[in-house]
């Protein structure tokens, strides 16, 4: 197998591990100024929760909503 193949398939396996976002094209500094103009609080883990949920407030995949809970979850323990 050449080289080029074996990095195709090689990146073929890290797209699949991805976790999708809805943050579109602004950037996290744009959504973070928005987010501080309405008062909330803005950390790593409610920036990550904001670019990992839907509108109805779903989020995007099982494995992305695993990984909001645990951060609640560290959030509460802070």
């Amino acid at each position: 197998m050449s080289y080029s193949r074996k990095l195709c398939k090689k990146n073929q396996q890290i797209r699949q591990n991805q976790i999708p976002h809805t943050g579109g094209a602004k950037s996290l500094a744009r959504r973070r100024a928005e987010m501080k103009a309405k008062g909330k609080d803005v950390d790593r883990g409610k920036m990550w929760t904001e670019t990992h949920k839907r509108k109805d407030g779903s989020y995007v995949t099982e494995a992305a909503r695993e990984i909001g809970e645990k951060l609640k979850k560290s959030e509460v323990k802070g």
